[in-house]
């Protein structure tokens, strides 16, 4: 759905790939010394400005400071992504719930962390894998966490945490509390649910 971003930056590194090219060979083929010069001289400058952009990125450095001020603030919650990298394995699985299709806070810090997810916000969820079958599993298992739902999706295979707004009620005998950021709780399922 919203992967365009990935196509629309390969487009154009191939379109300024296939025209500089060209260009590059008008110039050599049909030019003179003097436009030759002219061609390295912009091409050098053009060499030299990408990378001085890319050595001096001052707009990621702010919003760099401005998050570890806000301690992540509105995009991750840095609390949990500290906790989740420190206490919890690669293979581990995180179910959370979305705020937004483009962004969690809690789901951003499992996914930094390098953990899995049930399901990821829909714009970076992989376009080529069905979300929705994702989605509904997320569903199932948030409301077997919260005891509306049977415990049988809290059934993974793995172990399986759950990341929930600091005031949703849980059935205590599936999960327990096992660290709290201040406005959210990861909660690991109990070995003994399934």
């Amino acid at each position: 759905m919203s992967h365009y971003h990935f196509y629309l930056q390969t487009a154009w590194a191939i379109l300024l790939g296939f025209v500089g090219w060209h260009l590059l060979r008008f110039f050599l083929d049909r030019g003179s010394r003097t436009h030759t010069a002219v061609l390295t001289i912009f091409l050098l400058a053009a060499i030299a400005s990408g990378a001085w952009s890319f050595l001096n990125r001052k707009f990621d450095t702010e919003r760099r400071e401005e998050a570890l001020l806000a301690d992540g603030g509105w995009w991750i919650d840095l609390s949990a992504y500290r906790w989740i990298l420190a206490n919890t394995r690669a293979d581990d699985t995180f179910a959370t719930p979305l705020e937004l299709p483009w962004s969690d806070p809690a789901a951003l810090a499992a996914y930094t962390a390098g953990r899995k997810l049930v399901a990821l916000p829909s714009l970076h969820s992989n376009p080529y894998v069905p979300w929705e079958p994702r989605d509904e599993r997320r569903r199932q298992i948030l409301e077997a966490a919260a005891g509306v739902g049977p415990p049988t999706p809290l059934c993974h295979g793995g172990v399986l945490w759950v990341v929930l707004p600091i005031n949703t009620t849980v059935d205590e005998s599936r999960v327990e509390a096992a660290y709290s950021t201040g406005r959210r709780i990861i909660y690991r399922v109990r070995s003994g649910v399934c």
